[in-house]
Formats: C-alpha cells, structure tokens, sequence
C-alpha cells in the first residue's frame, strides 16, 4: 500500500479506531498502531481498507486486552503469596535456624545498591568464584572479595533493621 494512501487512511480514520478499540482494552493506540503496521505489510491490498481496519483493530484489542488480564491475574496472584513461599522460589528457607526470617533476607537484598545484590547473588545462589565475580564486575579478586564482604555487611543490618523494626510493631501489638 501506498505511503499517501495510508497517511490518509490514519489522518481519516485513526481516531475513531482508538474510540473504537477502547470498548477492549486499555490501550487503544496501541491496537491502531498494530493494526496499521499489519496493513502497511498486507499483501495483497484488502479489498475495503478501512472495513479491514476495523476488524483487525478489534482483534488486535481483543489480544491487548486479554495479555492485560493475564497480567492482572497474575499480579494478583504474587501479592496473595505469602513471604514464605516467595522466598522458596528464590531457594530460601522460609525460616532458619538463627531466627532470621527468609522474608528480611529478600527485604534486606532489595535495599542494597544493584551492584551489591548482583554480587550477593552471583556468589551465594550463583556459586561464582572471586575470580568470576571479579570479571563479572570487572575488578580483580582482591576488590571482588572486598565488595563481597561490604556487600554482606550492609545486608546484615538491613536484615537486622527489618527484624527488630518487625519484633518493635510485633511488641505493640502485645499486652502485658
């Protein structure tokens, strides 16, 4: 299809295609965007372009709209999990022998810096070497081991803060 005859189609049609798709779904240009990307490469040219469009921007909302709620199904079902089975899936034991919760450990991870998580990660779930390590954040063995350890110790008190800010809410709710 011609350049012009499609700059046409989208100048007449474009928005009464987006009213059209957003009865499907929640991101209706999105549908018209595809739609007129499927038409630009349609071969050969459908008989009545802008019934064509139509029935291919439905469609197209129609699968927009059911990816959106398979994504809302599956947020909901992520926040209905509790924290012991979220932390199974990253191979934690929902609760250890020391008394530390696996749900602080994947608390703890998430307020360290990206590079320090990466390097946590890497070694302990990972099994990477120092020597691996030093070449997945490019640095030698020695400061490999040296971020390593940090790393460790500011999960440590991250761990530790959530814990006993958990037992402090945990306390207040007690009565003697």
């Amino acid at each position: 299809m011609h350049s012009a005859t499609l700059q046409e189609l989208f100048h007449n049609l474009s928005h009464a295609l987006v009213l059209y798709a957003r009865g499907w779904c929640k991101t209706p240009e999105d549908a018209v965007q595809e739609a007129f990307i499927d038409l630009a490469r349609c071969s050969p040219e459908p008989a009545s372009p802008k019934a064509w469009l139509y029935t291919t921007t439905r469609r197209k909302a129609q699968n927009i709209a059911r990816a959106e709620s398979r994504h809302r199904n599956h947020l909901e079902q992520v926040m209905q999990q509790d924290h012991s089975s979220h932390a199974e899936q990253y191979w934690l034991e929902p609760n250890t022998r020391n008394g530390i919760e696996a749900s602080d450990v994947l608390e703890g991870l998430d307020a360290l810096t990206p590079d320090q998580r990466e390097l946590i990660v890497a070694k302990v779930w990972g099994e990477l070497t120092f020597e691996e390590l030093a070449e997945l954040m490019n640095c030698s063995p020695a400061s490999a081991y040296r971020r390593y350890v940090a790393a460790l110790t500011d999960l440590k008190h991250a761990v530790l803060a959530g814990s006993e800010s958990k037992n402090n809410v945990a306390k207040l709710g007690t009565r003697p």
